[in-house]
């Protein structure tokens, strides 16, 4: 025993423990590296995917594929939330409205909603079935704290496309309406709109979409929204990336989603469709992959920029411009939405908006 604990510790043994050692340390590493470029090749959610509240039947759930075949303008809107029953309708099932969700439970929901941005902004990686396990969770919890059901029972009782609807309206009402006074106060439940969502389908934006900001939009639509937008206002518009196939492909984080040209100037115009403001590094990441156009755009849809962002930009006023939801909304109101349309939605109109429009 003496002997062997001494030969282990000898002066020639040591230095060759350490070098075994020193091997297998290394293999295990380029192993677990391998790994992790494995599956960021097939599988890096980072790039490709964010998270959206999405009332468009093609949204599988609140972290779709992507999906370029949606239309932007089609919307079949009948609300599963009933004033007069103060209940939420689904299929043959009635669900008591739960007002004033507590901030508790609303915390759980926000807190499980910024995976899938930190996801899109780059922060973590995320498989596929990781993805689909945290949209799992979060509609789990809305309807647990909005219906007081669960997801396996909601979807015994209406099919998928209807599930995904009622999904963003629950998760709005919780979120931004919270009460059955709200809710009669909201143009997603006036009858007017309801009435008006004809128009809709022929290929009409409304003012309620950009009220509720814009809640039925994935992000593609969000593109395809600017897109339309810009080729209102005279330009010729592309969406997406050219391929060599004569198609499009959608480019990813950080790259120009719409092209727009006139015989004046060539934009590149970047669309985030996020409820986060958008950040300084993300501005500049933009803007170096930008060269080629004589300026870039960034759309904050749903929300703004950060301070460092915008001071960024007026640093730079020739090689880009940003455009946060309230400019995006009045441009749209100018362009896209017709002068017949918003007088049909009269009343519906913010303050701050019937003002403006005077």
């Amino acid at each position: 025993m003496i002997e062997t604990y001494y030969l282990l510790y000898s002066d020639w043994l040591r230095p060759l423990f350490g070098i075994i050692l020193a091997l297998i340390l290394i293999t295990v590493f380029a192993l677990v590296i391998k790994d992790r470029l494995s599956n960021s090749t097939q599988s890096n959610y980072s790039n490709t995917v964010e998270y959206t509240v999405s009332l468009d039947s093609s949204s599988k759930g609140a972290l779709p594929k992507e999906d370029n075949s949606s239309n932007p303008y089609v919307l079949e809107w009948n609300p599963f939330f009933n004033i007069e029953r103060k209940s939420w309708i689904v299929g043959t099932s009635v669900f008591p409205l739960i007002e004033n969700v507590s901030e508790e439970h609303l915390k759980i929901i926000d807190d499980l909603n910024s995976i899938p941005e930190k996801v899109e902004s780059g922060k973590i990686e995320m498989t596929q079935a990781e993805a689909d396990e945290v949209d799992s969770k979060i509609r789990e919890n809305v309807y647990k704290f909005g219906l007081g059901s669960d997801l396996k029972t909601i979807r015994s009782l209406i099919d998928n496309e209807k599930e995904g609807k009622l999904f963003a309206e629950v998760h709005f009402f919780i979120t931004k309406i919270k009460t059955l006074e709200n809710a009669k106060q909201d143009p997603m439940y006036d009858p007017r709109v309801i009435a008006g969502q004809g128009r809709t389908r022929t290929g009409e934006l409304t003012e309620s979409d950009l009220q509720n900001n814009f809640v039925r939009f994935s992000w593609q639509q969000a593109e395809d929204l600017v897109g339309k937008l810009f080729g209102k206002k005279g330009y010729s518009i592309t969406v997406g990336v050219p391929t060599a196939d004569g198609g499009t492909k959608r480019q990813g984080d950080f790259g120009i989603d719409v092209e727009a040209k006139n015989g004046k100037e060539y934009l590149g115009i970047q669309v985030k469709h996020w409820t986060m403001d958008v950040g300084f590094e993300d501005v500049a990441k933009t803007l170096g992959v930008a060269q080629k156009f004589n300026k870039v755009i960034i759309v904050s849809t749903k929300s703004g920029f950060t301070s460092q962002a915008l001071e960024h930009a007026q640093n730079n006023p020739y090689l880009i411009e940003l455009w946060d939801s309230n400019k995006f909304k009045n441009e749209l109101r100018q362009h896209v939405i017709s002068s017949t349309n918003i007088q049909k939605s009269k009343g519906v109109l913010p303050k701050d908006v019937k003002n403006e429009s005077g």
